[in-house]
């Protein structure tokens, strides 16, 4: 099943109406694209972690002074795009140069997903809910996170929890941090 999709323009502006600062909501697409909880699709085709990873897409947006907004998802440090150039003569016997560009890829980012992102700020979960459930998709999944680096592990799960909780973890009393690394850990075996 073909899950529905959205381009970026029509992403932001959903998440607009709950969350009113644009890089607060171009921060948390790519943060949720970067972790794998957005799909992200380039010219129709869903590309996995590892070609996120390999992409390293930015989402940018801004609103132009005739109030239209120009957004999208870009590649850091992209080069100038590949050209094809031909030679061919006219009628008249002139020659005449084409230049053909590649066209721009068309970038798409997950319906579902950006739902998901929307109502984070309406229903909280428990930090625990959170964990146990993403340490489960990733047992189920056969991540390499939890056979990896401990601190990469720490590092994901975080971020899942500010998002779907609403708090921040660098604001915990040491104690709360103290346990939500235990609960990981004693996940992970």
């Amino acid at each position: 099943m073909s899950e529905r999709r959205l381009p970026p323009l029509m992403a932001i502006e959903r998440l607009l109406t709950y969350f009113p600062d644009l890089r607060d909501v171009c921060e948390r697409i790519e943060r949720a694209v970067h972790v794998g909880r957005l799909p992200l699709y380039r010219d129709g085709i869903r590309l996995t972690l590892s070609e996120i990873k390999e992409v390293n897409p930015r989402v940018v947006a801004e609103q132009q002074t005739d109030g239209n907004w120009c957004c999208g998802i870009v590649k850091p440090g992209q080069p100038g795009r590949a050209r094809y150039v031909g030679m061919r003569e006219t009628e008249d016997g002139r020659r005449m140069v084409t230049i053909a560009l590649p066209p721009e890829p068309v970038w798409e980012l997950g319906a579902e997903g950006i739902e998901a992102l929307r109502g984070a700020q309406a229903a909280l979960e428990r930090w625990t809910t959170v964990v146990d459930g993403e340490m489960a998709r990733l047992r189920n999944e056969k991540s390499p996170l939890l056979s990896g680096n401990l601190q990469d592990l720490y590092g994901y799960l975080t971020v899942c929890v500010e998002d779907r909780t609403g708090a921040l973890l660098q604001n915990w009393t040491p104690a709360n941090r103290k346990r939500f690394r235990r609960r990981i850990r004693d996940g992970r075996r």
